[in-house]
């Protein structure tokens, strides 16, 4: 499988002025070619794009990147951040609750199954379940109210100055942000190396403890999981409500491992669409930037 690869990024300061997340590496950015044709912002179908150079954070397409939108399940990745800042014990043994079933996806087992921290995370960011989420902050060690502030307050620190999150699966239309948020949350949550395995698995199999059951969990990310896409997925996450439509957020690679950018795609109008207007998008800054 092309995708079993992850590569651990310096830890970055907690605590960088806003904006400072990508300009503390000082690396020169991509320039655009000479004739190149920027697309339409009318030919996407996303409310709001934005294309980064992952190591020097230039800017090298964007359509409304500052568009406050609802998050959806890319907010499984802060909350993925918080329960990871807590020092969990992955191979301990929780169970699922009622207080867990907030709605919407999720692992389908029933309240009291058993299984591992781990188990949840890879379920929350693998198969995007909203119970495995909600239960990362019932299992965390903080009351719901502490973890959902530490969400808050962590976007903050980062400079996510237009994001707020009020639940952790991201069932809550409440939860809102932005591209250029989005794409700050996206390069501090991949340099956690359990936090990116997870985002890079295509698929998942584990046993619940008790009963045991066998499961098996794809990845939601389509572009992760398509062998003849020329895309080097290095992590990413999907995000879907009613209100939202469809996002996306990918680290990417080119195949031959010289160029990486960071891809955000807002309110595409299907999931598919989320898949190709990323893939679009991708490819032409490749084409059309010199490095």
């Amino acid at each position: 499988m092309k995708r079993i690869f992850f590569t651990v990024f310096a830890a970055v300061a907690l605590l960088l002025p806003a904006g400072d997340i990508f300009a503390a590496t000082k690396i020169p950015a991509p320039v655009l070619k000479k004739g190149a044709i920027i697309p339409a912002e009318s030919s996407f179908t996303a409310s709001s794009i934005l294309v980064l150079d992952a190591k020097s954070g230039a800017v090298l397409y964007e359509k409304s990147p500052n568009l406050v939108w609802p998050t959806a399940s890319i907010t499984k990745l802060m909350t993925s951040v918080i329960f990871m800042e807590q020092k969990p014990n992955m191979a301990e043994v929780v169970a699922l609750t009622d207080a867990d079933e907030v709605g919407g996806g999720r692992l389908r087992v029933e309240t009291g199954t058993t299984l591992t921290k781990k188990d949840l995370l890879y379920c929350a960011l693998v198969g995007s379940a909203n119970n495995t989420a909600t239960a990362m902050m019932n299992n965390s060690g903080l009351t719901p109210k502490a973890f959902i502030k530490e969400m808050n307050i962590r976007a903050k620190t980062l400079g996510m100055n237009k994001t707020t999150y009020v639940d952790a699966s991201g069932i809550e239309v409440g939860n809102t942000t932005t591209a250029t948020d989005i794409a700050t949350l996206a390069k501090y949550a991949f340099a956690n190396p359990t936090i990116q395995r997870a985002a890079q698995t295509a698929s998942y199999r584990f046993s619940t403890i008790k009963p045991v059951i066998d499961k098996t969990i794809k990845n939601t990310n389509a572009l992760l999981l398509d062998p003849n896409n020329d895309l080097w997925i290095l992590d990413g996450k999907t995000g879907y409500l009613e209100e939202a439509r469809n996002n996306l957020v990918v680290r990417v690679q080119t195949m031959q491992k010289t160029h990486e950018l960071i891809v955000v795609v807002l309110g595409a109008s299907t999931k598919q669409t989320s898949f190709s207007e990323t893939e679009r998008l991708t490819k032409w800054a490749w084409k059309n930037y010199a490095w």
